[in-house]
């Protein structure tokens, strides 16, 4: 049926005949460019009705799109509107939109899945309409937008009709029209891009603007389009071009003798464009030419004159560009074998031209930025050639060196990367066995040729390796340098051994732990699975002694970072071992792990706070509680060892024994790590016997809060070692050292706390500390006060007098001396800290308290701190006399004299 004028909106349309709406009112009389939206609204709509039409079982109704309704619809109407549609369908196929040509397909696609037909069947009986009027006339006096639409149209067509031969007739005949309008395509797609071709464009540009400068811009920019399918519509027309010679293909009448010269002409065409500047234009004719090599073998004659005028200029290095060699790779990719080793040879001459700036300044040929990307797109060349690694490798290694060294910013040791490397790791990773043999030969380094060049030229091959290492995309070299760990361990590490000029030994050792630190980071489970590997990099962790800060400062950064990088093998291998082992790790994973605690005992350049979060995070949290008691153990042989360092105890003690024991009592594991077994060797071993005469100050400290962790945590089983723990805590109390008096104090405060003991040693200790105010000591007594004074009024109870003989010691000093300021803050600090401890007694420290506010607080040179515990005290003094006042409100009301006076 033929579209119908638009009516007008009325509020109640009239009911319409069945199939009526099949053809959209609000398309009637528009513009290919207008009701784009509608026509596909109204598609789907008559899409739905259509399966109802089609299923028998149900009775359909057709609905007009203004609400009415029409009655029941039988099969011949069901046929009528299929055919209706199919027409539709078919003629909006060359549409000018993309949008409406897209739709038209999908629907076409739906209708045959209802109908149970295929879509050419469903277009030949529209054929005389819809396809062969797009045969006719010529394709280039249309606009560029329907010369989009017509190629598309036809394309979807030729690739609809059934593929060989058939004794039905063709959709779209290979005839005089079709072969006239392919050798127009082909025209299309091999003319240059020189700007727009479209006759109403170039009028709506000439001064005046012609018919179109008088159309809406949304018109000219959106719907003529500049773009279409977001590309400019110059290059869309040469896509769907060649999209339509290479479906054109299809047809076996273009294998024979009378169509023998346009065939080759197309997939010269296709050759053609796999060098031009578009991606989407080189992406179809590769698409095309893939298909056309798969489906016959091409001729030799074919072949040579489609790729005549790429090798022609591939010949003269000042003809390069990088489209060229871009298309260049993209034939090696599908015609490999037609190419031999001369190419290669020719590409590594072009290359070395890119080695002399000065001579490619003087050719002026080049664009700026192009001395970089044609010698990466020859570079990338060469893994699409046929495989000739002891041709090319050594020279694109060196080649791809030199062109490196005329880069900005190298240096006579060369680059960490480059984009020449990235270029070639493609061809490296095809040759990676060669390719790590030679670089591997080339950084060995013997004694007698240990010159100042020969070092630059093995800095250089060692950086390219580890770079190529590290490089994600480099993973084939990755590889084979982890199965070639031995020649690998021979040229660095054992090289180092046997040479004896210090600075070859540094560069040769440093050379293999770098190399060993990249495959671990991308290949964590390698070094676990080379315990050859592994014990090379512990004997120089071993035996290597440490530099000292003023040695490392005279020596290259990567050889000061030696230790550490050693240090981040080492954590990597712990790492995957505690993964994989799980609860079966064995003392060789443990005793790496203590291994590593010496780098702290000496002083270095280089921070390895990595390692210490390694040790308190990971270790003493995340290992399980089979692990932990593993390192337990072990950390009771090491220490007791006669050949382990104090240094080494100290930082045992402080980054793996007390970690773990508090990661296990925050968890609620404690009993299940600490046995009586291994409290029993802490209690009299490590606090007690021989060795306790040979511990220094800082073991001493931390052996102090060994035992007041397991005093707080574990206090049932250490019941019987009661003796044993407050004699080692209290010969402590009067050591010189500060903060060994000071730990050795909060550990007999925790004792306190959990034990009974004599009121006469409370009472001691705690006057003892009320009377140290000193600064250094200040954190730790007043965590020691903080943990005694809680348990005083149960340890010292009042009696029968009526103050606590903690309470009258506490007034005393504040009495006696009072008249030191930082004596006083000292107790005050106290009181605000406990103020229920003191409120039974406030009544003894109130006046205290008011008096010595001006001299705390009010003082013009006070501190923000002591201002501060003046305003505490104040507050402290009116949350007393509150708390006094509503206990007096009770019924049953204490004493006056114990409230505040």
């Amino acid at each position: 049926p033929s579209p119908s004028p638009s009516p007008s909106p009325t509020p109640s349309p009239s009911p319409l005949p069945p199939g009526t709406h099949l053809v959209p009112a609000s398309c009637a009389g528009a513009s290919p460019h207008d009701g784009a939206l509608a026509r596909y609204t109204d598609f789907v709509a008559t899409l739905t009705t259509l399966e109802l039409y089609v299923d028998g079982s149900r009775t359909a109704r057709v609905v007009h799109s203004a609400g009415g309704a029409a009655g029941g619809v039988g099969k011949e109407e069901a046929a009528a509107a299929a055919a209706a549609l199919a027409h539709r369908f078919a003629l909006e196929l060359s549409n000018a939109n993309a949008g409406v040509r897209d739709a038209s397909r999908a629907g076409l696609r739906e209708l045959s899945q209802l109908l149970g037909r295929s879509v050419c069947s469903l277009l030949m009986e529209h054929r005389e309409a819809a396809v062969l009027p797009l045969l006719t006339g010529s394709l280039r006096l249309l606009p560029l937008v329907t010369q989009v639409a017509t190629c598309e149209a036809l394309t979807y067509c030729i690739l609809e009709q059934p593929s060989g031969a058939s004794p039905a007739p063709r959709l779209v005949p290979l005839d005089a029209p079709l072969l006239a309008l392919l050798d127009q395509a082909l025209a299309l797609a091999e003319a240059p891009d020189d700007g727009p071709r479209d006759p109403r464009e170039q009028a709506a540009a000439a001064p005046g603007g012609g018919s179109l400068a008088n159309e809406p811009a949304s018109l000219r920019g959106r719907m003529l389009g500049r773009h279409v399918r977001g590309v400019p519509l110059p290059v869309r027309q040469r896509v769907v071009a060649i999209e339509l010679l290479a479906a054109a293909l299809s047809y076996d009448a273009l294998k024979g003798p009378p169509h023998l010269a346009l065939r080759h002409r197309m997939i010269g065409c296709f050759f053609k464009s796999l060098t031009v500047r578009h991606e989407e234009v080189v992406a179809v004719a590769r698409d095309a030419l893939a298909a056309v090599i798969s489906q016959s073998k091409l001729q030799k004659e074919l072949l040579q004159s489609s790729l005549r005028p790429i090798l022609l200029n591939l010949a003269d290095y000042r003809k390069l560009s990088v489209p060229l060699l871009q298309g260049l790779s993209r034939l090696l990719s599908l015609l490999s074998n037609f190419f031999n080793l001369t190419l290669g040879e020719k590409l590594l001459e072009h290359l070395r031209r890119w080695t002399d700036p000065e001579a490619l300044a003087k050719a002026k040929t080049f664009r700026p930025g192009d001395d970089v990307k044609i010698p990466c797109a020859i570079l990338s060349l060469f893994h699409l050639l046929p495989p000739a690694p002891d041709k090319f490798l050594t020279e694109l290694v060196s080649v791809s060196l030199s062109l490196e060294a005329v880069l900005p910013g190298s240096t006579a040791l060369g680059r960490h990367w480059s984009p020449h490397r990235e270029a070639l790791v493609p061809y490296l990773n095809r040759h990676a066995k060669e390719t790590v043999s030679h670089l591997l030969d080339r950084i060995t380094l013997p004694a007698d040729a240990a010159t100042k060049e020969r070092r630059e030229d093995v800095a250089k091959a060692f950086r390219y390796l580890l770079s190529l290492v590290r490089y994600k995309h480099a993973a084939e070299v990755r590889d084979e340098l982890a199965r070639q760990w031995q020649p690998l361990l021979q040229r660095t590490l054992e090289a180092a051994r046997s040479t004896t000029e210090r600075q070859v030994a540094a560069q040769l050792r440093y050379q293999g732990v770098a190399l060993v630190h990249g495959l671990c980071k991308l290949k964590p489970d390698w070094l676990p699975s080379c315990p050859d590997v592994l014990q090379a990099l512990v004997q120089i962790w071993s035996s290597q002694e440490r530099l000292a800060a003023e040695e490392q400062a005279a020596m290259p950064l990567e050889q000061v970072r030696e230790f550490k990088v050693i240090a981040k093998c080492f954590v990597s291998c712990l790492r995957h071992q505690a993964k994989a082992l799980g609860d079966e790790i064995g003392d060789g994973h443990i005793e790496l792990l203590f291994l590593m605690l010496s780098i702290f005992s000496h002083h270095t350049l280089v921070a390895y706070d990595f390692l210490k979060l390694f040790y308190l995070e990971e270790v003493a949290t995340g290992y399980s509680v089979a692990q932990r008691v593993a390192c337990l153990r072990y950390f009771l042989r090491f220490f007791q060892s006669s050949r382990t360092a104090r240094e080494d105890r100290v930082q045992a003690l402080q980054l793996i024994a007390l970690p773990m024991l508090c990661a296990s009592f925050a968890k609620g594991e404690g009993e299940a790590v600490l046995s009586k077994e291994v409290i029993a060797t802490i209690v009299h071993r490590l606090l007690g016997g021989d060795m306790l005469a040979s511990y220094d100050e800082a073991l001493r400290i931390e052996l102090l809060r060994l035992a007041t962790l397991l005093i707080e945590h574990v206090p049932e089983q250490l019941v019987d070692h009661r003796k044993e723990l407050i004699k080692f805590s209290w010969n402590h109390l009067k050591s010189e050292d500060t903060q060994s008096k000071q730990c050795a104090y909060v550990n007999v405060c925790r004792f306190i706390q959990v034990y009974d003991t004599p009121p006469k040693i409370i009472l001691q200790v705690y006057v003892a500390l009320l009377r140290t105010f000193q600064p250094d000591a200040r954190a730790l007594v007043k965590r020691a006060l903080d943990i005694l004074t809680p348990a005083l009024p149960s340890r010292l109870p009042a009696g029968d007098h009526k103050y606590p003989t903690w309470i009258k010691w506490t007034k005393k000093i504040v009495v006696e001396e009072g008249h030191s300021l930082p004596q006083l803050i000292h107790i005050w600090q106290l009181v605000v800290r406990h103020p229920a401890l003191f409120y039974s007694s406030s009544a003894q420290f109130v006046p205290q308290m008011v008096n010595s506010l001006n001299r705390i607080g009010l003082s013009p040179n006070c501190s923000t701190d002591n201002r501060r515990l003046a305003i505490d005290l104040a507050q402290l003094i009116i949350s007393w006399e509150m708390q006094r006042i509503e206990a007096a409100s009770l019924p049953t009301t204490r004493p006056a004299s114990t409230g505040p006076a």
